[in-house]
């Protein structure tokens, strides 16, 4: 037997494996050998009689009036569908009202539950549909795994889907609609920024006058002047143009007890320079200031051009004349670059010689500064020198084309 395996090829010997391996799978079931079973005991079971501390969780993304209702409906409606379950003990409902599901970083009730799963004081969590956990796929799946792989298990039941983590197989069928949750919570991100985008290009811009000094809303929607503290907005303007930079004119009114937007008695230089560089004040609204890059993270970042930014002039009364403000913001932009704050800004000098048509700028400037530059250059007088040199050039250029 040996010698003829040997003289076979090893294809042939390949063979000659799998038809031995197949009549040996045939020979066990035609003689079954004798094998003791013993039954696997699952955590959670119908026979168990164990009692499970179970919580729910619910969320509302909005905190407007409406959902309001739907968030204690909610809460009432899961502490009574539980107490009436046997074998289940109500521990608590997690709730978090006005906050997205798309991540879990400020959702501070449902990172309680997570860490309380942890320390072994809840068995199953419910809730009523997949959105209501998470609009993120990789964290819904992230926390639901962490949750099985306890000790033991914490299970999460979605009813709408009815998907039970407990169950074999069920994370084929959470991902598909974590999947879903995230792609509507990407549409509707969208819609909204499409929506904002065509109320900018006409100028139906609105403002939240409960976030800067100087102006509050009627109840009809328009922005008007608070004359005690229109007084403070242009008491900091006139210090800033006497020479005054934002650290001391935050000092001065902190020294003088008057109080920021926000209720506090000090003031800051971010909020002193805030109000120099809000064009609300000259009565503009642009929009948008600041960007959010993902919908996920949820991160805002200051539009620094990467989106369109959409200006409406004259859109309110104004506290500070417009004159003023672009003198502010041209002082703002220049100490910036300058050492030493009383230095007055730089006049664009005209070069001399061959250089005679060109200005000397300052590299701060940007192309709204150049524009205002370029329109208060008064035509200069141009030297005989100078007008030799351009008639030579320009019979130069005569010669070249010819």
């Amino acid at each position: 037997m040996e010698d003829e395996s040997a003289k076979k090829s090893p294809s042939q010997r390949k063979i000659q494996r799998r038809m031995e391996n197949k009549s040996r799978i045939q020979s066990a079931y035609l003689q079954p050998a004798e094998v003791v079973i013993t039954p696997a005991m699952p955590i959670y079971s119908q026979e168990d009689n164990r009692v499970l501390r179970v919580a729910a969780y619910c969320r509302v993304s909005t905190d407007s009036a409406t959902q309001a209702v739907s968030f204690e409906l909610q809460r009432q409606e899961y502490e009574k569908y539980i107490q009436q379950i046997d074998n289940w003990s109500f521990v608590a409902c997690y709730a978090d009202e006005g906050l997205s599901g798309t991540s879990s970083a400020k959702r501070h009730q449902f990172l309680q539950m997570i860490q309380d799963c942890r320390d072994g004081k809840v068995d199953l969590i419910i809730t009523k549909n997949v959105s209501r956990f998470m609009r993120n796929t990789m964290e819904c799946l992230m926390y639901t795994r962490e949750l099985n792989q306890l000790d033991p298990p914490v299970g999460v039941i979605f009813q709408t889907e009815n998907i039970d983590t407990r169950k074999p197989g069920y994370e084929q069928l959470l991902t598909m609609h974590s999947l879903f949750a995230q792609a509507e919570s990407e549409n509707k991100s969208q819609a909204i920024k499409w929506s904002n985008e065509r109320r900018w290009r006409v100028g139906l811009v609105t403002c939240n006058t409960d976030q800067f000094y100087g102006f509050e809303t009627t109840s009809a929607g328009e922005m008007v002047i608070v004359s005690d503290e229109a007084k403070i907005v242009r008491r900091v303007f006139g210090k800033y143009l006497e020479g005054k930079n934002v650290r001391q004119i935050a000092a001065w009114l902190t020294e003088k007890r008057v109080p920021t937007f926000k209720g506090g008695n000090v003031w800051s230089q971010t909020s002193v320079r805030n109000i120099l560089r809000n064009e609300v004040y000259c009565g503009d609204i642009a929009r948008p200031k600041s960007i959010t890059v993902s919908f996920l993270t949820h991160k805002v970042v200051r539009n620094k051009g990467q989106r369109d930014i959409h200006r409406r002039i004259d859109h309110h009364p104004a506290i500070i004349d417009r004159d003023t403000w672009e003198e502010v913001q041209a002082q703002l932009k220049y100490r910036r670059y300058a050492r030493n704050d009383r230095r007055k800004p730089l006049r664009p000098r005209r070069l001399q010689g061959r250089l005679g048509s060109f200005y000397c700028l300052e590299p701060a400037w940007d192309a709204y500064d150049l524009a205002r530059v370029k329109s208060k250059l008064l035509p200069m007088p141009i030297s005989e020198k100078d007008q030799k040199i351009e008639t030579e050039k320009e019979k130069l250029l005569c010669k070249s084309l010819i």
